[in-house]
């Protein structure tokens, strides 16, 4: 599963899109061996001509900073 993760992080993004929409929330996270911890899920959203929407990336970072939106721009899907 990891592969197809991977692969899908970093495909390029379809040049049909017109929008992309970025966004951040907070999910807590179970984690082995340090239990529930809060961290930012950042998602890249895009919108075609048509109306329909595609995931392009979402990140998991340990909080929401200008540093981490940084990361998400210059990440390698190429939203920078």
């Amino acid at each position: 599963m990891l592969k197809e993760v991977e692969a899908f992080r970093h495909r390029p993004i379809p040049e049909d899109m017109a929008w992309v929409y970025l966004d951040g929330f907070f999910l807590k996270v179970l984690r082995e061996g340090i239990g529930v911890e809060r961290e930012a899920v950042y998602v890249a959203l895009g919108v075609t001509p048509g109306g329909q929407r595609q995931v392009l990336g979402f990140w998991l970072l340990p909080t929401e900073s200008a540093t981490a939106w940084e990361e998400v721009l210059v990440s390698p899907i190429g939203l920078a």
